[in-house]
Parts: C-alpha cells; structure tokens; sequence
C-alpha cells in the first residue's frame, strides 16, 4: 500500500480492528467458559495499539504511544473500574474487581513494548518493517 494512502486508512482500520477483537474476545471466552471481560480487554488492547504501528508509514513507535495512550482512555471510558465478578464465579459473583481494566492495560504495555522493539530492531536494518522506521 502507498504510503499516501496508509494515514487515512490508519483510523478507519484500528476501529475496525478494534470491534473485531471484541468480537472475537467475546466468542473465545465463551468457546473457552471463561469470563469475557478481561479477555476482550485484552484483545482489543493489542490490535488498539499494533494496527496503527503497523499501518504508520513512518514514526511507527510515535503512533503506538499515542494509540496506547488514547486507548488507556478509552479503556477507562468503556470499561470504567471497578467491574464486577460475573456469577459464574462463585462466591467472588458481583464483587467488584480490577482485572478487566488491569488485563487490557498490561495487554496495552505488552504490546508497545513489543511494537518499541521491533521499530528499534527495524531502525537498524534499512527497509525493515515494510518501509522507513523512523521512530
């Protein structure tokens, strides 16, 4: 894709991404009888912030900060601590916890982090990651 093209494209595609994580989190935990919430957090979390690294054609590790820091506050917005356990667990059902909104901000980290190296490692060799890295 030309890199003219690739800056329009980054927002409608990181939305886009973004419900389907939900998604796709969502049918996941209940193929997998676990709870969602903290699940879909974290899906949504990793595509939030590597779909924009990815799609930048330049100042990728740029792009992932400001996606991680905008995703941090819609995280917040969404899923606004504390959540509740659901029923399913027991004696901890509706008692109010921070796992989903802990579960989507590491998941959130885990990915810049990842997305901060590979824009590193990809400075060093020239052409790396599809394209200029400048950082």
């Amino acid at each position: 894709m030309s890199p003219a093209l690739r800056w329009p494209v980054l927002v409608p595609a990181t939305a886009t991404a973004f419900v389907a994580a939900g998604v796709v989190g969502s049918v996941l935990g209940s193929v997998l009888g676990v709870w969602g919430e903290p699940l879909i957090g974290a899906l949504a979390a990793g595509v939030f912030v590597a779909v924009p690294f990815w799609i930048a054609p330049s100042k990728r590790r740029l792009v992932a900060t400001a996606a991680l820091a905008v995703g941090a506050a819609l995280a917040w917005r969404l899923v606004g601590p504390p959540s509740s356990y659901p029923e399913s667990y027991g004696e901890l059902a509706y008692q109010p916890t921070y796992l989903p909104i802990v579960a989507t901000y590491v998941a959130g980290a885990v990915t810049w982090t990842g997305c901060a190296l590979l824009a590193r490692a990809g400075s060093r060799r020239p052409g790396a990651l599809q394209g200029k890295v400048n950082g």
